[in-house]
């Protein structure tokens, strides 16, 4: 799941992050009485296999439902979550591999820890109460670019300030982030994490817990904040409109997520316009677009979708993962994973239905319970 014609940024190779599902309780138990009374849980996968590449100044939005692994997949591509299996690499290199050695050629883990960054979804909870914004966006400053001194770094907060609309920009150095309203607060975490420069920027949900009236405002800002840095960024969204914005002003592209798996990836006209997989399909049927009778006549068409409960990471279906809920599932769906292929350039999903010439075309359709079908066997003569 690379770019095509663009140098890679950061690449993830199969990677996998598990979570036990065990309380802290359990957790103090001694593994020999887990043992003796089958008390041991296997772990959930949040992300199971997941390959993908990202380019220089490139966006990625990742959707998908809640529980899906967006946020794990993203928290690992910038080294916050250590992968249990696959690898991470930030310009060819491990990045838990570099967090080890600490230097790998001319590569140093503080350069890999400056260049990666996260805005978080809730910005009043990742700004310290009791810290004014001056000194808060002082210490990453200070931190990595140790030659500044308190008069420089006074000077480039106050730029970015002026740049990202916090005017008089004088007046918000000695504010505390209570004093700060939600959008406020959000641009304060926009500007520290660029003010350091980064190569690649993880957004989680940065506009959610906005009034609507100011996200596409702020989208606005972070894709110029983009162009002005240089950045890639990695967009996690449920919300599709808020991807497909964000996504299309950066020509970038679209990667969808169910149950820790990306299941189809592309621009946004292919992925949007002409979807390959079910799932994807689901979630554009679940967006319901502005014109209201539109958006009637859509909620009272059928939905693209079985009546079955979503499995959860820890007790995955076997097969096409989405085959317990996809309506358009066969015999062979149910029996084993589809590989993700490409169905046009830069377009990939992985789905049966993409091979004209597939087994799943002469397979039988599995019944409303998702099982496959019995044949029935005619009376004996």
């Amino acid at each position: 799941m690379s770019p095509a014609g663009s140098d890679t940024l950061l690449s993830l190779e199969d990677l996998v992050v598990e979570y036990g599902d065990e309380t802290a309780i359990m957790n103090a138990v001694p593994q020999r009485v887990k043992e003796r009374f089958g008390w041991e849980s296997d772990p959930a996968r949040a992300v199971d296999g997941v390959s993908l590449d990202v380019a220089e100044e490139e966006v990625v939005a990742v959707i998908g439902e809640s529980g899906s692994g967006k946020t794990t997949l993203g928290k690992a591509a910038v080294g916050l979550e250590e992968p249990s299996e696959g690898s991470v690499r930030y310009r060819g290199e491990d990045i838990w591999e570099l967090k080890r050695k600490r230097q790998i050629g001319d590569l140093e883990y503080q350069d890999a820890r400056r260049s990666l960054q996260i805005i978080h979804q809730d910005p009043g909870a990742s700004l310290n109460p009791y810290k004014t914004l001056q000194t808060i966006l002082k210490r990453p400053l200070r931190r990595w670019f140790p030659e500044l001194t308190h008069a420089d770094c006074r000077e480039r907060i106050l730029g970015i300030f002026r740049e990202v609309g916090l005017t008089p920009a004088t007046d918000y150095l000695e504010r505390y982030p209570h004093e700060l309203s939600g959008g406020e607060q959000q641009r304060v975490a926009l500007v520290r994490a660029m003010l350091v420069e980064p190569d690649l920027v993880l957004a989680d949900e940065p506009v959610s817990a906005l009034d609507p009236s100011l996200r596409i405002s702020l989208m606005d800002l972070m894709l110029d904040l983009r162009e002005t840095f240089e950045t890639s960024f990695l967009l996690v969204s449920h919300n599709i409109q808020h991807a497909r914005y964000i996504a299309s002003q950066a020509d970038g592209r679209i990667a969808v997520m169910y149950l820790g798996n990306i299941v189809e990836i592309g621009s946004i006209d292919e992925v949007l316009q002409d979807p390959k997989h079910p799932y994807t399909q689901v979630l554009l049927w679940a967006s319901l677009p502005r014109n209201p009778d539109s958006a009637v006549e859509k909620l009272q068409a059928e939905p693209p979708l079985r009546e079955s409960n979503a499995p959860d990471a820890a007790n995955r279906p076997g097969g096409c993962q989405f085959h317990t809920r996809c309506p358009k599932a066969r015999a062979v769906c149910a029996d084993e994973m589809p590989p993700v292929e490409t169905t046009s350039v830069g377009h990939e999903a992985a789905c049966y239905r993409t091979d004209d010439a597939h087994q799943y075309w002469k397979d039988a359709p599995l019944d409303d319970e998702g099982e496959i079908p019995i044949p029935e066997v005619p009376d004996q003569i």
